[in-house]
């Protein structure tokens, strides 16, 4: 983990490279979203039903969300949830763009 707050676009895309990373971004948004939501990290099951997708589906946003942020993945999710719920936004975008301590 990094002192120095960056952005999840840039530190997915730092990780990853540029097209996975962008899509890490996103998964990680996703899963932050729904977490800000529940107060809570999300099962793959509530993650699935919440954006609608097959279950397996979730199994797959949730494994590049390992990749991208590590075995400490939960811990930075709720750290984005938490930005998420002091900023009020909900746009994937926007959230992407938060600057957290990763």
């Amino acid at each position: 983990m990094r002192a120095k707050p960056i952005t999840v676009q840039r530190y997915c895309v730092e990780r990853l490279g540029v097209h996975r990373g962008a899509v890490a971004a996103a998964r990680v948004a996703q899963w932050a979203m729904v977490t800000a939501d529940l107060g809570r990290v999300p099962t793959t099951v509530e993650y699935s039903a919440w954006w609608s997708v097959k279950e397996r589906t979730g199994w797959n946003h949730r494994a590049l969300v390992h990749e991208a942020l590590g075995e400490e993945w939960p811990a930075t999710v709720e750290a984005v949830a938490g930005e998420i719920r002091r900023r009020s936004t909900r746009s994937l975008r926007d959230v992407q763009q938060l600057a957290v301590a990763l």
